[in-house]
């Protein structure tokens, strides 16, 4: 399957340049556009009644024509349950730098980033960030208050006629804090396509998140997948709303997750 999203990526490459692919909603999200924007996540478990609401904000700006420029990303979590008090805690700040040349092959985006440990380092904030995140699995490393992490990826993409592609390849490195000797490093492999309908008005994609624990699994699964099936309305002037429903493949607690956003062009 990935061999297939690359040699589609690869056929798309010489036109790729001609228009910005627009934005998936459940992987790597950085692309060409200088952007604002919010995702509001319900993430649905079968256990006790337990739900979980994330609220994300990001920003990504690029300084013309180098394609060079920076991001930040922050979240808020509440978790629930039927049997015990509500926890309200926040995610780990994620800083970073771009480089989104339309002279990169394959319109690749490269990004490098930190992910400070601002997170709740307790028990109960642990799990809620962990539960919250499982709607957007690309970002786990924002779960963790006592660990410092090093974001890596490359994102080749394009778009041909009405289609559109992308595969996010990355990996991410803990290290500093007191838990980064018990934190593996995680790698991914997301593949996303989709599809710009007729009246252009709207992008509907499909996106399958890969996460890979690259040490010892100790017991916990190395792969983890979550299918991610939503679309994005590209003419409400200069926002861009976006809903998702995301499913997991190999998680039989978690049930699904819905995710609401809007992007605003900066």
């Amino acid at each position: 399957m990935i061999r297939l999203a690359l040699v589609a990526v690869c056929v798309a490459a010489p036109v790729a340049a001609q228009a910005d692919p627009p934005a998936f909603v459940s992987g790597d999200r950085w692309g060409s556009r200088d952007k604002a924007g919010a995702s509001l996540a319900y993430v649905s478990l079968d256990a006790d009644g337990e739900s979980a609401q994330r609220l994300e904000t990001y920003g990504e700006y690029l300084v013309a024509p180098y394609g060079l420029g920076g991001y930040a990303t922050a979240s808020a979590v509440r978790a629930s349950s039927d049997v015990e008090d509500d926890t309200y805690t926040l995610g780990n700040v994620e800083l970073g730098g771009l480089w989104a040349s339309e002279n990169i092959p394959f319109g690749t985006v490269l990004r490098a980033g930190v992910v400070l440990a601002t997170a709740g380092d307790g028990v109960e904030d642990r799990f809620a960030n962990t539960l919250a995140t499982q709607s957007r699995m690309t970002d786990l490393a924002q779960t963790t208050g006592d660990v410092t992490w090093v974001r890596l990826s490359m994102s080749p993409r394009a778009r041909r006629g009405s289609g559109f592609f992308r595969v996010d390849l990355g990996a991410d490195l803990p290290v500093l804090g007191d838990g980064r000797d018990d934190a593996d490093v995680l790698g991914r492999v997301n593949l996303g396509a989709g599809t710009v309908t007729n009246s252009g008005n709207a992008a509907l994609m499909v996106e399958v998140i890969n996460n890979i624990v690259l040490g010892d699994p100790d017991g916990r699964d190395r792969f983890t997948h979550a299918l991610s099936v939503g679309g994005r309305y590209m003419n409400a002037g200069p926002v861009q709303p976006s809903l998702a429903v995301v499913v997991p493949l190999d998680n039989d607690a978690l049930q699904w997750a819905l995710l609401l956003g809007a992007e605003y062009d900066l």
